[in-house]
Formats: structure tokens, sequence, C-alpha cells
């Protein structure tokens, strides 16, 4: 699993690398990234996110219907240029 949340992270993040390279204006859009299936994971993401030179806010997570960590997830969201 931590395999495929890396992989979907650089994905995004080569995304995001070619939607910046036509952007000409100063709006901000947002993308929430995750789920991830640890915070440790998540906040990988959010330092390799960080070293492209994304700005992204802190790691959040949820806990499912019954509170135990099989249940939670967490994301982070990525900011871009429009």
């Amino acid at each position: 699993m931590k395999l495929l949340n890396t992989l979907s992270l650089l994905g995004f993040v080569s995304l995001l690398s070619l939607s910046q390279a036509g952007a000409a204006n100063a709006d901000v859009c947002q993308q929430t990234v995750g789920p991830f299936w640890s915070q440790y994971e998540a906040y990988q993401a959010v330092q390799q996110a960080q070293a492209q030179g994304y700005q992204t806010s802190n790691v959040w997570g949820s806990d499912g219907l019954i509170s135990n960590s099989s249940n939670r997830k967490y994301w982070f969201n990525v900011y871009y240029p429009c």
C-alpha cells in the first residue's frame, strides 16, 4: 500500500508540474491528496510535495465508524497556481 501511495503522489506532482507550466495568473488552487493509511506515510508525502516546491496544509485524519487504527485515514492539501 505504501508503494501505491507513493506512486499516486508522484503522478499527482507530475500533473501539477505540467499544469504550472501554463499558469499565468496568481490564483491559487488546491488538491486534496490521500487517503494514506498511516500518518507517517502522509507526512512523507507532504515532505515530497514540499521538496518539489509546493505549499501544503497540515496532515489531517479521520476515523471510521469504529475508532481503531485500522479505520484511520490521512489527507493533506497541496496548493498550486491555477
